[in-house]
């Protein structure tokens, strides 16, 4: 990864997590350009439970998240997954990697914003463009 590239989204992600009124953060860019892994490196940095999930390997595997349609559903299925209590507040991460690969579950997002039942930062969606 490009050292100029890490340093520049690195520092605004870094800035994002240190905010507590941001919205949920979206990325989108080209194909294999790092923000995958420059969200999973700061994020296991910055929170104590970090929970990554791809979902294009969901949708072609189990496809867990194609009956989910409420936040209630998506906790549990985030829950399911990752094996253990989410977290709270202040010390959890969410990663949907791939988010575009269920086109619903954006919906979803503004009503994780208005629960406030994780930081708003805590479903982070790195999404790509051909």
């Amino acid at each position: 990864m490009s050292v100029i590239f890490e340093r520049k989204i690195g520092s605004a992600i870094e800035d994002y997590f240190e905010t507590d009124d941001a919205p949920i953060l979206a990325i989108d860019g080209a194909r294999q350009v790092g923000k995958s892994f420059i969200i999973r490196e700061l994020g296991k940095r910055h929170y104590k439970n970090f929970v990554e999930i791809n979902m294009i390997e969901d949708k072609e595997g189990p496809g867990l998240f194609q009956n989910v349609h409420t936040t209630k559903d998506l906790y549990y299925t985030v829950q399911a997954i990752a094996d253990r209590p989410l977290g709270d507040y202040d010390d959890t991460l969410i990663f949907l990697d791939e988010i575009q690969e269920y086109g619903h579950l954006l919906t979803l997002l503004k009503f994780l914003r208005m629960e406030h039942r994780y930081k708003p930062k805590s479903a982070v969606c790195s999404t790509t463009t051909m």
